[in-house]
């Protein structure tokens, strides 16, 4: 699941809770996910909006062990259509088995002949 650039409402696990006491009046933030890591989901703590290019802004990291759900409005989309990979025939074939036993049928070893 894609968290990045959407605003996600997390539930403080008891890690959570206790580590960040004081910061959160709730045992549920919503937040402007920015990026995430190994370490958690980096969050605009203070805004739900993106912030402008050239523009500074402070970042919270929510460490995975500090939430124990996260609920993000969701719409699947279509899967994107692929051109299908692989080799394809450009007019030369293999000979068959059915032509490979008509080849030898016709071939005179004993007389020097071969037919092809």
């Amino acid at each position: 699941m894609i968290l990045e650039g959407r605003v996600v409402r997390f539930r403080l696990s008891r890690e959570g809770k206790a580590a960040l006491k004081g910061l959160f009046e709730k045992p549920t933030i919503s937040a402007l996910v920015e990026c995430v890591d190994e370490l958690g989901a980096w969050i605009h703590h203070a805004s739900k909006k993106r912030v402008q290019v050239g523009q500074s802004s402070i970042l919270m990291l929510l460490k995975w062990d500090y939430f124990s759900t996260a609920v993000l409005d969701y719409a699947p989309e279509l899967p994107v259509a692929r051109e299908p990979i692989g080799f394809r025939s450009q007019g030369i074939r293999s000979e068959t088995a059915k032509e490979k036993s008509e080849r030898q049928i016709d071939s005179f070893p004993s007389l020097g002949i071969i037919c092809v």
